[in-house]
Protein backbone atom coordinates (compact mmCIF):
# COMPACT_ATOMS: atom_id res chain seq x y z
CA UNK A 1 0.00 0.00 0.00
CA UNK A 2 1.18 3.62 -0.98
CA UNK A 3 0.01 5.95 1.73
CA UNK A 4 2.03 8.65 0.36
CA UNK A 5 -0.49 9.32 -2.56
CA UNK A 6 -4.22 11.08 -1.67
CA UNK A 7 -5.76 7.83 -1.64
CA UNK A 8 -4.64 4.11 -1.51
CA UNK A 9 -5.85 0.56 -1.58
CA UNK A 10 -4.77 -1.67 1.56
CA UNK A 11 -5.33 -4.96 1.40
CA UNK A 12 -4.37 -6.80 4.74
CA UNK A 13 -5.48 -11.08 5.60
CA UNK A 14 -7.06 -11.40 8.45
CA UNK A 15 -5.04 -12.78 11.38
CA UNK A 16 -1.93 -10.73 10.23
CA UNK A 17 -0.06 -7.68 11.29
CA UNK A 18 -0.61 -4.62 9.44
CA UNK A 19 2.08 -1.79 9.67
CA UNK A 20 1.59 0.99 7.29
CA UNK A 21 2.32 4.49 7.21
CA UNK A 22 2.69 4.74 11.28
CA UNK A 23 0.09 2.23 11.46
CA UNK A 24 1.34 -1.27 13.52
CA UNK A 25 -1.77 -3.11 14.81
CA UNK A 26 -2.96 -6.93 14.43
CA UNK A 27 -6.01 -7.43 12.50
CA UNK A 28 -8.19 -10.30 14.05
CA UNK A 29 -11.03 -11.49 12.42
CA UNK A 30 -13.87 -12.08 15.71
CA UNK A 31 -11.99 -9.06 18.05
CA UNK A 32 -13.30 -5.04 18.18
CA UNK A 33 -9.42 -4.18 17.25
CA UNK A 34 -10.71 -3.74 13.65
CA UNK A 35 -9.34 -2.35 10.67
CA UNK A 36 -11.81 1.14 10.82
CA UNK A 37 -10.85 1.73 14.45
CA UNK A 38 -6.58 1.49 13.62
CA UNK A 39 -7.71 3.85 10.45
CA UNK A 40 -9.73 5.89 12.46
CA UNK A 41 -7.42 6.88 14.93
CA UNK A 42 -4.74 7.25 12.59
CA UNK A 43 -6.77 10.37 10.72
CA UNK A 44 -7.47 7.96 7.39
CA UNK A 45 -11.04 8.41 5.63
CA UNK A 46 -12.22 4.51 5.34
CA UNK A 47 -14.78 2.23 3.55
CA UNK A 48 -13.43 -0.82 4.43
CA UNK A 49 -14.60 -4.38 2.53
CA UNK A 50 -14.42 -8.24 3.41
CA UNK A 51 -13.83 -10.19 0.02
CA UNK A 52 -14.39 -13.64 0.20
CA UNK A 53 -13.18 -16.00 -2.11
CA UNK A 54 -15.11 -19.17 -2.38
CA UNK A 55 -13.38 -21.79 -5.36
CA UNK A 56 -11.84 -18.77 -7.02
CA UNK A 57 -15.05 -16.45 -6.69
CA UNK A 58 -14.90 -13.71 -5.37
CA UNK A 59 -17.64 -11.90 -3.46
CA UNK A 60 -17.40 -9.09 -1.96
CA UNK A 61 -19.82 -7.27 1.01
CA UNK A 62 -19.10 -4.10 2.78
CA UNK A 63 -18.02 -5.34 6.05
CA UNK A 64 -18.36 -2.07 8.37
CA UNK A 65 -20.32 0.74 8.24
CA UNK A 66 -19.91 3.97 8.79
CA UNK A 67 -21.48 3.67 12.43
CA UNK A 68 -19.67 0.11 12.82
CA UNK A 69 -17.20 -0.57 15.04
CA UNK A 70 -16.18 -4.15 14.68
CA UNK A 71 -15.97 -6.66 11.81
CA UNK A 72 -19.05 -8.80 11.10
CA UNK A 73 -17.72 -12.56 11.03
CA UNK A 74 -18.14 -15.14 8.28
CA UNK A 75 -17.83 -18.70 9.68
CA UNK A 76 -16.31 -20.34 5.79
CA UNK A 77 -14.25 -22.83 5.29
CA UNK A 78 -12.57 -20.45 2.87
CA UNK A 79 -9.77 -16.95 3.23
CA UNK A 80 -11.03 -14.25 4.49
CA UNK A 81 -9.31 -10.79 2.87
CA UNK A 82 -9.94 -7.30 4.49
CA UNK A 83 -10.08 -4.66 1.69
CA UNK A 84 -10.61 -0.72 2.14
CA UNK A 85 -10.26 2.36 0.59
CA UNK A 86 -8.21 4.58 2.51
CA UNK A 87 -7.49 8.18 2.48
CA UNK A 88 -5.82 10.26 4.73
CA UNK A 89 -7.45 13.59 6.11
CA UNK A 90 -5.55 16.56 4.97
CA UNK A 91 -5.54 19.43 7.01
CA UNK A 92 -5.94 23.52 5.88
CA UNK A 93 -2.96 25.11 4.94
CA UNK A 94 -0.78 25.83 7.29
CA UNK A 95 2.09 28.75 6.99
CA UNK A 96 4.89 27.53 9.76
CA UNK A 97 8.21 29.03 10.59
CA UNK A 98 10.84 26.46 10.42
CA UNK A 99 13.79 28.35 11.54
CA UNK A 100 14.60 30.22 14.02
CA UNK A 101 12.11 29.04 16.65
CA UNK A 102 11.08 30.50 20.21
CA UNK A 103 13.47 31.31 22.67
CA UNK A 104 16.13 30.69 19.95
CA UNK A 105 19.45 32.10 21.01
CA UNK A 106 20.49 35.80 20.61
CA UNK A 107 22.37 36.51 17.49
CA UNK A 108 25.53 38.22 17.64
CA UNK A 109 27.24 41.23 16.34
CA UNK A 110 30.57 40.14 16.13
CA UNK A 111 33.78 41.65 17.46
CA UNK A 112 35.27 42.16 13.92
CA UNK A 113 32.44 43.76 13.73
CA UNK A 114 29.93 42.20 11.12
CA UNK A 115 26.26 41.34 11.20
CA UNK A 116 25.66 37.92 12.13
CA UNK A 117 24.67 35.20 9.46
CA UNK A 118 20.77 34.60 9.96
CA UNK A 119 18.77 32.17 7.67
CA UNK A 120 15.07 31.71 8.09
CA UNK A 121 12.74 28.96 6.71
CA UNK A 122 9.17 28.29 6.24
CA UNK A 123 6.86 26.17 4.98
CA UNK A 124 2.88 26.36 3.55
CA UNK A 125 2.00 22.84 4.58
CA UNK A 126 -0.26 20.76 3.50
CA UNK A 127 -0.87 22.52 0.03
CA UNK A 128 -0.87 21.14 -2.96
CA UNK A 129 -0.97 23.90 -5.37
CA UNK A 130 1.05 25.76 -7.77
CA UNK A 131 3.89 28.70 -6.76
CA UNK A 132 3.70 30.19 -3.37
CA UNK A 133 5.19 33.84 -3.51
CA UNK A 134 6.98 34.35 0.49
CA UNK A 135 7.33 38.03 1.47
CA UNK A 136 9.98 38.01 4.43
CA UNK A 137 10.39 41.02 7.14
CA UNK A 138 12.56 40.95 9.90
CA UNK A 139 12.41 43.71 12.08
CA UNK A 140 15.33 44.59 14.58
CA UNK A 141 13.77 46.94 17.51
CA UNK A 142 16.01 48.63 20.14
CA UNK A 143 15.07 50.96 23.44
CA UNK A 144 18.22 53.15 24.62
CA UNK A 145 18.43 55.33 27.49
CA UNK A 146 17.69 58.80 25.12
CA UNK A 147 16.21 57.31 22.03
CA UNK A 148 15.04 54.55 20.52
CA UNK A 149 14.74 53.22 16.62
CA UNK A 150 14.17 49.66 14.34
CA UNK A 151 14.96 48.51 11.13
CA UNK A 152 13.02 46.04 8.98
CA UNK A 153 15.35 44.21 6.47
CA UNK A 154 12.73 42.94 3.64
CA UNK A 155 12.81 39.91 0.58
CA UNK A 156 10.48 37.70 -1.36
CA UNK A 157 11.33 34.22 -2.78
CA UNK A 158 8.70 31.73 -4.92
CA UNK A 159 8.53 28.23 -4.27
CA UNK A 160 6.77 25.00 -5.69
CA UNK A 161 3.85 23.97 -3.31
CA UNK A 162 4.82 23.11 0.38
CA UNK A 163 8.28 22.92 -0.49
CA UNK A 164 10.57 25.11 2.38
CA UNK A 165 11.57 27.96 1.34
CA UNK A 166 15.11 29.38 3.04
CA UNK A 167 15.92 32.72 3.59
CA UNK A 168 19.44 34.63 4.42
CA UNK A 169 18.49 37.98 6.18
CA UNK A 170 20.42 40.67 3.85
CA UNK A 171 21.90 42.84 6.42
CA UNK A 172 24.12 44.29 3.60
CA UNK A 173 26.48 45.95 5.72
CA UNK A 174 23.83 47.63 7.90
CA UNK A 175 24.31 47.65 11.43
CA UNK A 176 21.28 47.55 14.15
CA UNK A 177 20.64 45.15 17.02
CA UNK A 178 17.88 44.72 19.46
CA UNK A 179 14.54 42.62 19.79
CA UNK A 180 13.71 40.81 16.38
CA UNK A 181 10.23 40.32 15.50
CA UNK A 182 10.14 37.73 12.16
CA UNK A 183 7.08 37.99 9.60
CA UNK A 184 6.54 35.84 6.43
CA UNK A 185 3.52 36.19 4.19
CA UNK A 186 2.31 33.25 1.67
CA UNK A 187 0.58 34.19 -1.13
CA UNK A 188 -0.63 31.24 -3.22
CA UNK A 189 -1.28 31.09 -6.86
CA UNK A 190 -4.55 31.29 -6.24
CA UNK A 191 -4.41 34.44 -4.13
CA UNK A 192 -5.05 33.25 -0.69
CA UNK A 193 -2.73 34.40 1.77
CA UNK A 194 -1.44 32.80 4.93
CA UNK A 195 1.07 34.25 7.47
CA UNK A 196 3.31 33.89 10.24
CA UNK A 197 4.69 35.66 13.34
CA UNK A 198 7.73 35.16 15.43
CA UNK A 199 9.49 37.22 18.20
CA UNK A 200 12.58 34.48 18.59
CA UNK A 201 15.61 36.33 19.77
CA UNK A 202 18.05 39.46 20.17
CA UNK A 203 20.65 40.95 18.03
CA UNK A 204 23.37 41.81 20.90
CA UNK A 205 27.12 43.48 20.27
CA UNK A 206 30.39 41.72 20.81
CA UNK A 207 33.55 44.20 21.98
CA UNK A 208 36.55 44.37 20.00
CA UNK A 209 39.79 43.36 22.37
CA UNK A 210 41.61 46.35 23.23
CA UNK A 211 44.05 46.01 21.16
CA UNK A 212 42.18 45.69 18.17
CA UNK A 213 40.22 48.84 19.15
CA UNK A 214 43.68 50.45 19.00
CA UNK A 215 45.09 48.89 15.91
CA UNK A 216 45.25 51.69 12.57
CA UNK A 217 45.09 54.83 15.31
CA UNK A 218 47.58 57.14 16.44
CA UNK A 219 47.86 57.26 20.29
CA UNK A 220 45.82 60.19 21.08
CA UNK A 221 43.09 58.70 19.60
CA UNK A 222 43.94 55.39 21.63
CA UNK A 223 43.65 57.45 24.62
CA UNK A 224 40.21 58.66 23.92
CA UNK A 225 38.79 55.31 23.34
CA UNK A 226 40.65 53.91 26.67
CA UNK A 227 39.32 57.50 28.11
CA UNK A 228 35.86 57.64 26.71
CA UNK A 229 34.80 53.80 27.02
CA UNK A 230 37.90 51.41 28.24
CA UNK A 231 37.52 50.32 24.40
CA UNK A 232 33.89 49.30 24.96
CA UNK A 233 31.64 49.62 22.29
CA UNK A 234 28.49 47.84 24.32
CA UNK A 235 27.39 47.21 27.96
CA UNK A 236 27.79 44.02 29.55
CA UNK A 237 23.98 43.79 28.04
CA UNK A 238 24.80 43.95 24.51
CA UNK A 239 23.61 47.14 23.90
CA UNK A 240 25.71 50.22 23.08
CA UNK A 241 27.13 51.71 26.07
CA UNK A 242 26.11 55.01 27.65
CA UNK A 243 27.93 57.91 29.12
CA UNK A 244 27.04 61.08 30.33
CA UNK A 245 25.95 63.95 28.24
CA UNK A 246 23.45 66.23 27.39
CA UNK A 247 22.51 64.38 23.82
CA UNK A 248 23.59 60.77 24.94
CA UNK A 249 26.72 59.53 24.48
CA UNK A 250 27.13 55.89 23.17
CA UNK A 251 29.98 53.33 22.22
CA UNK A 252 33.48 53.33 21.91
CA UNK A 253 34.18 57.43 21.72
CA UNK A 254 30.85 58.60 22.96
CA UNK A 255 30.25 61.20 21.01
CA UNK A 256 27.26 63.46 21.67
CA UNK A 257 26.84 66.33 20.17
CA UNK A 258 25.52 65.70 17.10
CA UNK A 259 24.66 62.45 18.47
CA UNK A 260 25.91 59.12 17.04
CA UNK A 261 23.80 57.79 13.77
CA UNK A 262 22.33 54.31 14.22
CA UNK A 263 25.34 52.72 12.48
CA UNK A 264 27.54 53.98 14.72
CA UNK A 265 25.73 52.99 17.54
CA UNK A 266 26.10 49.22 16.24
CA UNK A 267 29.80 49.49 14.42
CA UNK A 268 32.38 49.82 16.73
CA UNK A 269 34.36 50.80 13.86
CA UNK A 270 32.14 53.66 12.32
CA UNK A 271 31.94 54.99 16.03
CA UNK A 272 35.88 55.31 16.51
CA UNK A 273 35.86 57.02 12.73
CA UNK A 274 33.12 59.45 14.02
CA UNK A 275 35.56 60.37 17.21
CA UNK A 276 38.48 60.41 14.64
CA UNK A 277 37.01 62.84 12.67
CA UNK A 278 35.25 64.89 15.96
CA UNK A 279 38.81 64.91 17.15
CA UNK A 280 40.48 66.31 14.33
CA UNK A 281 37.90 69.49 13.98
CA UNK A 282 39.00 70.02 17.97
CA UNK A 283 42.62 70.01 16.41
CA UNK A 284 41.96 72.23 14.16
CA UNK A 285 40.08 74.44 16.26
CA UNK A 286 42.36 74.38 19.33
CA UNK A 287 44.93 75.36 16.98
CA UNK A 288 43.41 78.53 15.80
CA UNK A 289 42.58 79.83 19.50
CA UNK A 290 45.51 81.79 19.92
CA UNK A 291 44.76 84.00 16.21
CA UNK A 292 41.17 84.16 17.50
CA UNK A 293 42.27 85.48 20.47
CA UNK A 294 44.58 88.12 18.85
CA UNK A 295 42.11 88.95 16.45
CA UNK A 296 39.53 89.47 19.07
CA UNK A 297 36.87 86.61 17.32
CA UNK A 298 36.64 84.26 19.74
CA UNK A 299 33.06 85.57 19.77
CA UNK A 300 30.91 86.77 16.62
CA UNK A 301 27.89 88.39 15.38
CA UNK A 302 25.26 86.37 13.67
CA UNK A 303 22.93 87.53 11.22
CA UNK A 304 20.54 88.70 13.34
CA UNK A 305 23.42 90.12 15.57
CA UNK A 306 23.18 88.57 18.25
CA UNK A 307 26.72 87.27 19.76
CA UNK A 308 27.62 83.40 19.20
CA UNK A 309 30.52 81.51 20.51
CA UNK A 310 33.13 80.46 18.17
CA UNK A 311 35.29 79.22 20.95
CA UNK A 312 33.92 77.58 23.92
CA UNK A 313 34.83 80.61 26.78
CA UNK A 314 33.41 82.75 28.10
CA UNK A 315 31.90 86.23 26.69
CA UNK A 316 33.49 88.40 29.27
CA UNK A 317 37.13 86.57 29.43
CA UNK A 318 38.42 88.75 25.77
CA UNK A 319 35.28 91.16 25.82
CA UNK A 320 33.36 94.33 27.01
CA UNK A 321 30.80 93.68 29.12
CA UNK A 322 28.65 96.85 30.32
CA UNK A 323 27.29 96.74 34.00
CA UNK A 324 23.88 95.39 32.88
CA UNK A 325 25.51 92.57 31.34
CA UNK A 326 24.89 93.62 27.85
CA UNK A 327 28.00 92.45 25.43
CA UNK A 328 29.68 95.31 23.84
CA UNK A 329 32.38 93.68 21.77
CA UNK A 330 35.54 91.85 21.74
CA UNK A 331 38.99 92.88 22.66
CA UNK A 332 41.81 91.87 20.49
CA UNK A 333 44.81 91.19 22.41
CA UNK A 334 47.67 90.74 19.31
CA UNK A 335 50.34 89.91 21.64
CA UNK A 336 49.16 86.65 22.73
CA UNK A 337 51.32 83.90 21.70
CA UNK A 338 50.76 80.30 20.30
CA UNK A 339 50.37 77.67 22.32
CA UNK A 340 52.68 75.21 21.95
CA UNK A 341 52.66 72.00 20.28
CA UNK A 342 52.62 68.69 22.89
CA UNK A 343 51.05 69.31 26.37
CA UNK A 344 49.17 72.66 25.55
CA UNK A 345 47.27 72.27 22.32
CA UNK A 346 46.75 68.61 23.58
CA UNK A 347 45.07 69.37 26.67
CA UNK A 348 42.93 72.19 24.92
CA UNK A 349 42.21 69.83 22.17
CA UNK A 350 40.83 66.67 24.14
CA UNK A 351 39.16 69.36 26.82
CA UNK A 352 37.33 70.64 23.53
CA UNK A 353 36.50 67.30 22.57
CA UNK A 354 34.73 66.60 26.25
CA UNK A 355 33.38 70.15 25.79
CA UNK A 356 34.52 74.03 26.77
CA UNK A 357 37.99 74.98 27.43
CA UNK A 358 41.61 74.51 29.10
CA UNK A 359 43.85 77.81 28.45
CA UNK A 360 42.77 81.66 28.68
CA UNK A 361 45.04 83.72 27.93
CA UNK A 362 45.36 86.94 30.60
CA UNK A 363 46.65 90.19 29.62
CA UNK A 364 48.62 92.13 32.46
CA UNK A 365 46.57 94.85 31.63
CA UNK A 366 42.80 93.72 31.21
CA UNK A 367 40.88 95.81 27.90
CA UNK A 368 44.03 97.35 27.07
CA UNK A 369 44.86 95.72 23.10
CA UNK A 370 48.85 96.70 23.33
CA UNK A 371 49.15 94.43 26.45
CA UNK A 372 51.27 91.82 27.00
CA UNK A 373 49.96 88.84 28.95
CA UNK A 374 50.45 84.60 29.43
CA UNK A 375 48.48 81.64 29.01
CA UNK A 376 47.06 80.66 32.31
CA UNK A 377 44.86 76.84 32.83
CA UNK A 378 41.16 77.68 33.53
CA UNK A 379 39.57 74.04 31.84
CA UNK A 380 35.97 73.38 31.96
CA UNK A 381 36.65 70.10 34.48
CA UNK A 382 39.39 68.01 34.99
CA UNK A 383 38.90 65.64 31.34
CA UNK A 384 42.05 67.63 30.09
CA UNK A 385 44.59 66.83 33.04
CA UNK A 386 42.73 63.56 32.81
CA UNK A 387 43.92 62.85 29.65
CA UNK A 388 47.20 64.09 29.95
CA UNK A 389 48.01 61.90 32.57
CA UNK A 390 46.89 58.57 30.65
CA UNK A 391 48.98 60.14 27.99
CA UNK A 392 52.45 60.90 30.21
CA UNK A 393 51.77 57.31 31.89
CA UNK A 394 51.98 55.16 28.48
CA UNK A 395 54.32 57.64 26.93
CA UNK A 396 56.77 56.58 30.31
CA UNK A 397 55.77 52.73 29.22
CA UNK A 398 53.80 52.67 32.85
CA UNK A 399 50.25 52.03 30.41
CA UNK A 400 46.95 52.00 33.09
CA UNK A 401 46.79 47.89 34.07
CA UNK A 402 43.29 47.81 31.79
CA UNK A 403 45.04 49.10 28.96
CA UNK A 404 45.52 45.50 27.25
Amino acid sequence: SDLSSDSSLIKIRVGTKLTVSGINAKIISSGTNTLKEILLSKNFNITPYIERKLNGVSNRALAISSESSSCNIFNYTYSDYAYGSAEEKKGEPKLVILQPTTNSQNEHITHQPEMPAVTCKAQLQNYSGGQVTFDWEYKVDYQLQTWSGSYTFKQTAIVAGSSVTKWTVPFNNIFRGGKVALTVKATTSEGKIYSDTLKPNSIIGDNPSPSEARSGVELPMQVLMYKESRFRQFASSGYPLYGAGKYGGYGICQPDNPRATEQQLWNWKDNRDRGSQILADKANLAAGYSERVRAGKTWYKDESQKWRPYDPVPFRWYGEVSKTGKYIRQIPYPNAEDLQQGEQLLKETFQRYNGGHYWRWVPDIVGNSGSSGKWKSEPTNNYGNDWWNIYQEIMNAHPPKDWN
